[in-house]
């Protein structure tokens, strides 16, 4: 739970066949997707993994080619703020990454194809100072948990929430 795990997808975002992932009930893995399929890398002397290119480098698939984009990501997003807990790194990665496959977190793609675009410190700081969650599939009827937790140096002086409901009914 506390790692990061990576699932694979090709150029096209499209979920790689050996990217497995797994439903624990109590959490999903992958937790994020990357590109890991055909990609460009350097290879040793003498070597002969994937489809080789030249001399200097080959074409790999593999989740192992897509964990290196989520390290290089990370890597960015500490150099924008170094104070931050492996917890909300995990949080940020996550919350920022655009969906695919079914709504919501899932066994094929995780939250979804990381995009650390979204990672400058403008979005990272408003996503850490007011931060909320809910799930992302919500069935009509069925009561619908928020969390709500704001990290704010003053005191706060009041929180207004609106909820409406599907019948456009507020509360």
């Amino acid at each position: 739970k506390e790692a990061i795990t990576v699932g694979a997808v090709s150029k096209n975002s499209e979920w790689a066949y050996f990217s497995s992932g797994y439903d624990y009930g109590s959490y999903i893995k992958p937790d994020v997707a990357a590109p890991g399929v055909a990609i460009i890398s350097a290879r040793a002397s003498g070597t002969s993994i994937g489809n080789i290119l030249d001399d200097r480098y080959t074409s790999v698939s593999g989740t192992s080619m897509a964990t290196p984009h989520i390290s290089g990501a990370i890597a960015l997003l500490l150099d924008s703020n170094p104070s931050l807990t492996p917890e909300e790194v995990k949080y940020i990665v996550e919350k920022t990454s655009l969906d695919l496959g079914a709504p919501g977190k899932d066994i094929k793609y995780g939250s979804g194809l990381i995009d650390a675009s979204k990672f400058l410190p403008p979005t990272v700081n408003l996503l850490l100072r007011y931060r909320l969650d809910f799930p992302k599939i919500v069935f009509r009827n069925d009561p619908v948990n928020l969390k709500i937790t704001a990290k704010i140096p003053s005191a706060v002086e009041s929180i207004h929430v609106i909820v409406t409901t599907p019948a456009n009914i507020t509360y």
